[in-house]
C-alpha cells in the first residue's frame, strides 16, 4: 500500500516581503546534513533493517519491498530558489513498493531513493505530498548507479535483482542509508563521510578475517563479518560461510562500497589483477589441486606471508601492483614491505646488484612524502680492504634513480646495516629496490638475514 510522503516547504507570501523557503530552512541547511533521522540498524549491511525509511523484504517474499515510516532531510534546490535541506516525513509504512521484473539476461541492481521534484518543491500541492517520492534507478552496477540517479535525493538501499528473479529476499537488499547529523561550527556543514574521506584512507575497521575451513582437506574458506571504510563511508560486510574456492588458483577477494564481495581468480603466482576504483582488497586465497593447504595459504597482508610468490618475491603487505592487502590502519603508515630470511651474497663485479626479494611496489597518495628504509642485522665484505655498500633505488637497480646509501668500509661481520631515504614521489605507483655492491668484484659481499632476524625494505608515509 502506498503511503503519503509530505515535505516541509514554504511558498512565497502575499505581503510586500515574502519569507522564502530558503530563509525558513536556513538552520537545517547551515547546520544539518542530509540523511535519515534517528537510529538505523541492519544485519551486517543488508536487510532486515530498522529505522527511518528502512527497506525490507516482505514477510512472504515477492517482487515487492516494504519501506518503513520515518523522517529525513534531503538537500535540494527548488526551482527558482536557493539550495536548502527539506524535511521529509512518511507517517506510515509504504508496503508493496514494486521491484520490476528482470529479463535482461544478467543481474541488475535497483537503487532506491527518496527523490525531490524541484518544480513541485517551489509550487507544492496544498498538503505538499507531491514534492518527494520513492524512486528507483535500475543500474548494471552495484557500486555505481549508471541508471538514472535523481538530481536531488538520498539513497536508501540497493536491491539485487537476478535475471528471472521471482522474489526479493532480505539478502538481496543492501542498506545504504546514512544518518542526518547536526554539524559542529568547525566543519562548515560538511558531511561526516566527507570529513572521514579527507582524514583517513580506505581501511578495515574490524573483522573480515578469512580462514580455511579444513586446511589441507577442502577448498572451502570462511570469513567473519566486519566493517570497512571506503571514501569515508562506513560499510558493513556480511560473514561468509564455506565459500568454495577453485583449485590451483590465487583468488583475490575485494569488497565494494555496498559490502559486496568480488572474487577474481588468476593462476598460482601470477601477477595481481587490477583493483577496481573504490574497492578494497581483503585477501588473497591460494589453493592447490584439492585444498587450501594451510593457514599461511590465506594472505591478508601479514609481513610473514610467502604466498603468492613471483620472481622470488612474496606478496607480503601489498600485492604485485602495490595495493595494500587488508589495510587496518586508517592513516596507512606502512605502504609496502618485503622481507628475506636468508643471506644474500654478491660476487663477480663491482656494480650495484638487486638484493633478491627486496623489491616493493607501492601506491602513494598524491603529494605525500615517503620514507624508504632498508635494514639488515649486518653487511660486510670478505676482506678488510673492501668497501660494501647498500643502496636504495627508485625503479630498477642500475638504471633507475639511487636515493639512499649506507657503506661499511671496515668490512667486519657485526656491522649493522641501515639505509634510509625520504622523498616526495612524482607518481603514485612506484617500485623501490634494495641493492648491494662491493669495491672488489672478485670478493664476496654479504647481506645477512635469517628467520629470527629478517632483513627488510619498508615504505611508509611521513
Amino acid at each position: 500500500m502506498a503511503a503519503t510522503i509530505t515535505t516541509g516547504v514554504v511558498t512565497g507570501g502575499t505581503n510586500s516581503h515574502a519569507t522564502t523557503a530558503a530563509e525558513v530552512n536556513g538552520v537545517a541547511t547551515n547546520f544539518v546534513s542530509q540523511g535519515v533521522n534517528g537510529a538505523i540498524t541492519n544485519t551486517s549491511g543488508v536487510a532486515p533493517s530498522t529505522g527511518s525509511f528502512a527497506v525490507n523484504a516482505q514477510g512472504t517474499p515477492a517482487m515487492f519491498v516494504d519501506v518503513s515510516a520515518g523522517t529525513a532531510y534531503v538537500t535540494a534546490t527548488p526551482s527558482g530558489q536557493a539550495s536548502q535541506n527539506l524535511l521529509v516525513s512518511m507517517t506510515s509504512a509504504y508496503t508493496s513498493y514494486a521491484i520490476s521484473s528482470n529479463a535482461s539476461g544478467s543481474t541488475k541492481y535497483d537503487w532506491i531513493y527518496l527523490k525531490v521534484n524541484p518544480t513541485n518543491a517551489n509550487n507544492p500541492a496544498s498538503d505538499a505530498s507531491d514534492v518527494t517520492a520513492l524512486f528507483t534507478s535500475r543500474s548494471s552496477s552495484n557500486s555505481t548507479d549508471n541508471g538514472t540517479p535523481p538530481t536531488y535525493g538520498i539513497l536508501l538501499a540497493v536491491v539485487t535483482v537476478a535475471n528471472g528473479a521471482s522474489s526479493i529476499t532480505n539478502g538481496n537488499i543492501s542498506d545504504q542509508r546514512t544518518q542526518s547529523y547536526v554539524s559542529s561550527s568547525g566543519d562548515n556543514g560538511v558531511s561526516l563521510q566527507t570529513i572521514r574521506s579527507e582524514n583517513s584512507l580506505d581501511y578495515v575497521a574490524s573483522g573480515c578475517v578469512w580462514t580455511a575451513d579444513s586446511a589441507g582437506s577442502t577448498l572451502n574458506g570462511s570469513m567473519t563479518a566486519g566493517v570497512v571504510y571506503l571514501s569515508g563511508k562506513r560499510v558493513a560486510v556480511s560473514a561468509v560461510t564455506a565459500h568454495g574456492f577453485t583449485a590451483s588458483k590465487d583468488t583475490y577477494v575485494d569488497v565494494d562500497n555496498t559490502g559486496t564481495l568480488h572474487y577474481t581468480e588468476v593462476s598460482n603466482n601470477a601477477a595481481s589483477p587490477a583493483l577496481s576504483s573504490g574497492y578494497l582488497r581483503l585477501a588473497i586465497v591460494v589453493t592447490g589441486g584439492s585444498s587450501i593447504a594451510a593457514a599461511a595459504s590465506i594472505n591478508q597482508g601479514q609481513e610473514s606471508r610467502v604466498l603468492p610468490i613471483a620472481s622470488s618475491v612474496p606478496y607480503a603487505v601489498t600485492d604485485s601492483l602495490g595495493n595494500l592487502i587488508c589495510p587496518r590502519d586508517p592513516q596507512r603508515k606502512i605502504l609496502g614491505y618485503r622481507q628475506i630470511t636468508t643471506n644474500f651474497t654478491h660476487t663477480g663485479d663491482t656494480s650495484n646488484t638487486q638484493i633478491t626479494g627486496l623489491s616493493v611496489p607501492v601506491i602513494v597518495p598524491a603529494n605525500r612524502r615517503v620514507k624508504v628504509t632498508v635494514v639488515t642485522a649486518e653487511f660486510f665484505g670478505s676482506t678488510a680492504t673492501d668497501a660494501t655498500v647498500i643502496s636504495i633505488w627508485d625503479g630498477t637497480v642500475g638504471s633507475g634513480t639511487a636515493i639512499g646509501k649506507a657503506q661499511n668500509d671496515s668490512n667486519q661481520a657485526g656491522a649493522p646495516g641501515y639505509c634510509e631515504a625520504v622523498v616526495t614521489p612524482s607518481a603514485s605507483s612506484k617500485t623501490y629496490n634494495a641493492a648491494l655492491a662491493t669495491s672488489n668484484g672478485t670478493h664476496t659481499a654479504t647481506f645477512s638475514a635469517a628467520s629470527t632476524y629478517p632483513a627488510f625494505i619498508k615504505v611508509e608515509l611521513v
